[in-house]
């Protein structure tokens, strides 16, 4: 199984359980008794908005250009120009509700980035029209409006959430400045039994050529049961939509595939053996690889939207999931990433998951709870694993990499040094002048420390000695620490002894043992920890011993 899969166990002690890359760890428990009801939320809806008929005078949004979007500040784009209709906007939105009273508004809001706009007076403004009556209307089309204007000193290349409370709670800022809308200019009544005709974001036609410059992102209308948001797409994104000039042209391929069903259907109807049905699949299969063919020349779709339930893997077994994966054999995988990717992740919506990879032993998988990441329990995240921190008993001073031995491109490995000397001066073996040989003459390299730290303990005659004390060390309450072979020792003076910045692991400026004997019988390799350099001395001298242990 790939590290950070996750599954829901039906049978035994029954939750979520996730794989570490070593083991299957339960995340969440057996769902416990339900609690009280809770009052009625608010329903949320979010619209995309595209269309070039919602603004019936002034310029139409276009999309921003590359200086702006780099930033990732996608929507409407607006820039006043020297003269005409272009100088301001009238963009109109339809709320959902077409019975919407102004008593039903507790609030509204829009998000934009201002590009260059530094005055309030050239920010864009919120009008709310109500339908006309007859009895005494203030115009003709409308009978009552009122005008919500930003407050504040705006800076240019900031994005703000404009707000107006009528009575709602302030919407997630998302990391951006809020600013109030204040009622303004009322014409009209404004009484609260009108209805609402239709809002429309505008911008003053006086402001100077080029001091109204703005990205519109989202607009909200809050009701006491409802939020209402409209999401504002670039015009090019519909456009260009899956390699489609037009949204017709989907339709048409979607009208295309619904003919085909229909004709397939009635055909089935009225057979009658095995090899007119046979047939008839042939067909369709026919059908099938045409429409395939056709839509396989499409671009795919930046950002698809779907209606309804997505059901992966056979029939739905529920109407609750807006997206339900059924399968005995495989399991959901999250993104993976590390905890440095993981923080670069921009505004991350409450609930988003994924998997983390260096975080603490295996990984974890682990969401965003609108503040800050958590664990599948709700509780703090491991901390992720770096060279100098304390680890498992000691000081993490190297990672594996990709062609070391044990390297695993699913499991972190690599090794932990002791957080302190085990001896300032022992001999390497008080068997000082015969050869073990093997595998331990010359073994030099990463993974033969602990096979050296053996075979020196099992010479006979080898007594207390640099090896022993490492095999015997159990710091943290780990066992299995050895004595470092040459290359690993060279490693720990690298990383976070006197070769690193600040000498991580507080390593005396002298010389440490290493589990490497030389090819003669007397003889074994230290490194000077004070220059890095490597050379073999006599068993019998007495040096410094610092144990690791591999995990």
């Amino acid at each position: 199984p790939a590290s950070g899969l996750l599954v829901y166990q039906t049978d035994g002690a029954s939750g979520y359980y996730y794989y570490d890359g070593s083991i299957w760890k339960q995340g969440l428990g057996p769902q416990g008794a339900a609690g009280a009801a809770g009052a009625s939320g608010q329903t949320n809806t979010s619209l995309l908005y595209s269309s070039s008929a919602i603004y019936a005078d002034g310029a139409a949004p276009t999309d921003a250009p590359s200086s702006v979007t780099s930033n990732g500040n996608f929507g409407w784009y607006f820039k006043n120009t020297s003269s005409g209709s272009s100088r301001k906007i009238n963009w109109y939105i339809q709320p959902k509700s077409s019975s919407m009273k102004v008593s039903d508004l507790t609030g509204l809001y829009l998000e934009l980035f201002n590009v260059a706009i530094t005055s309030a007076s050239n920010m864009p403004f919120i009008i709310v029209y109500t339908k006309p009556t007859g009895l005494g209307d203030a115009a003709s089309w409308y009978k009552s409006r009122r005008f919500y204007t930003f407050s504040g000193s705006p800076t240019a290349n900031t994005k703000y959430l404009g707000f107006a409370n009528l009575g709602a709670a302030s919407p997630n800022t998302y990391n951006t400045s809020l600013l109030d809308l204040v009622a303004g200019t009322t014409t009209g009544t404004f009484a609260s039994t009108e209805d609402i005709l239709f809002i429309s974001i505008a911008s003053n036609s006086a402001s100077p050529a080029g001091a109204c410059e703005f990205v519109a992102n989202k607009f909200g209308i809050i009701t006491g049961t409802s939020t209402q948001e409209f999401l504002f797409m670039p015009p090019s994104s519909i456009a260009n939509l899956s390699g489609y000039a037009t949204t017709s042209s989907l339709d048409a391929e979607v009208s295309r595939a619904q003919s085909a069903e229909a004709t397939l259907t009635s055909s089935l109807a009225t057979k009658a053996t095995t090899n007119e049905l046979n047939t008839e699949v042939s067909r369709a299969q026919s059908a099938e690889t045409s429409l395939t063919s056709s839509l396989a020349t499409k671009a795919p779709i930046a950002s698809p939207s779907f209606t309804g339930a997505v059901t992966v893997g056979g029939a739905s077994s529920t109407t609750s999931a807006a997206v339900e994966v059924s399968s005995t054999t495989q399991g959901f995988l999250p993104p993976r990433m590390t905890g440095a990717q993981r923080d670069a992740i921009a505004n991350p919506a409450q609930g988003l998951m994924l998997y983390c990879t260096d975080c603490g032993y295996n990984g974890e998988p682990e969401y965003y709870n609108g503040t800050a990441w958590v664990n599948l329990m709700g509780g703090a995240t491991a901390v992720p694993i770096t060279i100098g921190s304390a680890y498992l008993g000691g000081i993490l001073f190297y990672i594996l990499q990709p062609g070391d031995p044990g390297y695993d491109p699913n499991t972190i490995h690599g090794l932990i040094a002791a957080s302190s000397d085990q001896s300032n001066g022992i001999v390497w073996s008080n068997n000082t002048n015969t050869l073990i040989g093997g595998s331990t003459s010359n073994a030099f390299a990463l993974g033969t420390g602990m096979a050296n730290t053996t075979a020196i303990v099992n010479q006979s005659g080898a007594g207390t000695c640099a090896a022993s004390i490492c095999q015997a060390y159990n710091g943290g309450s780990y066992t299995q620490w050895y004595l470092p072979s040459a290359d690993e020792l060279n490693l720990m003076y690298t990383n976070i002894g006197q070769g690193s910045v600040s000498n991580i692991g507080g390593f005396a400026a002298d010389y440490y043992w290493s589990s490497t004997e030389s090819l003669s019988g007397s003889l074994s390799y230290f490194v000077n920890f004070s220059d890095s350099n490597m050379f073999y001395t006599g068993k019998y001298n007495t040096f410094h011993v610092r144990a690791i242990r591999s995990f």
